[in-house]
């Protein structure tokens, strides 16, 4: 969205619920929590158009609150 919250644009469109995104410093990576593949909450990656999804993390239990490291 821009920066008078306009033109707001979905960037994930998973039946799972998503939570706690963070952008990467640059503002081209977006890094994010899901329930989504095993139903463990894991940890994402996708680039700011909502493209590229990756998952990081496949665990047992819940991986949360990943932060970008400089």
């Amino acid at each position: 969205m821009d920066v008078t919250g306009s033109n707001q644009v979905r960037l994930t469109n998973d039946p799972a619920d998503d939570w706690f995104p963070t952008w990467s410093s640059d503002g081209r990576q977006l890094l994010f929590n899901s329930w989504r593949g095993d139903g463990d909450l894991d940890v994402y990656i996708m680039d700011r158009e909502g493209k590229d999804v990756r998952q990081l993390t496949d665990c047992r239990g819940e991986d949360f609150n990943a932060v970008w490291q400089p």
